[in-house]
């Protein structure tokens, strides 16, 4: 399966995590799902402030998002004539992912994979709202971070 992955870095300062492991996170997640086209998707790193915007406008919220997923939605017979299917865009917000490593007392990288594979499976049509779902994904998730070497990231220290 061919994967490319588009990166953009807007945030200011932040640690991010270079283009093969992004690529890595993201081709395990669709491995996981069984997607077997080649896809494209966007990842893009942005400060508190652009995540806040983001989270407001698409989802008034009025508060910064570590993670916000914008699946492409582009048609079926549209997308079968691409060479690589653009499944969307993911927006991690850098400021966050480092707090929240901190607090949660993980290292910066583990909680980045977790994010951007957890963008990737909501681009794939996965969701949490409902309970049964959330069970699956987390699932789901448990098992491509741990080919990783990394642990269940639901179980804080």
């Amino acid at each position: 399966m061919k994967v490319t992955v588009e990166i953009s870095d807007n945030s200011k300062g932040h640690w991010v995590p270079h283009d093969k492991l992004c690529r890595n996170w993201v081709e395990q997640a669709l491995l996981s799902s069984n997607h077997e086209h080649p896809v494209t998707v966007s990842l893009c790193f942005v400060d508190a402030g652009e995540s806040e915007q983001l989270n407001r406008r698409y989802r008034d919220r009025k508060y910064p998002a570590n993670v916000l997923s914008f699946p492409c939605g582009m048609p079926a017979a549209l997308a079968e004539h691409l060479e690589s299917e653009p499944l969307g865009d993911i927006v991690v917000c850098t400021e966050l992912a480092e707090k929240e490593a901190q607090t949660q007392g993980k290292p910066v990288d583990h909680h980045w994979a977790h994010l951007v594979i957890h963008g990737c499976l909501h681009l794939l049509g996965f969701d949490h709202a409902m309970e049964d779902n959330a069970a699956r994904m987390e699932k789901m998730e448990i098992e491509i971070l741990r080919k990783f070497g990394i642990p269940n990231p639901y179980l804080v220290s």
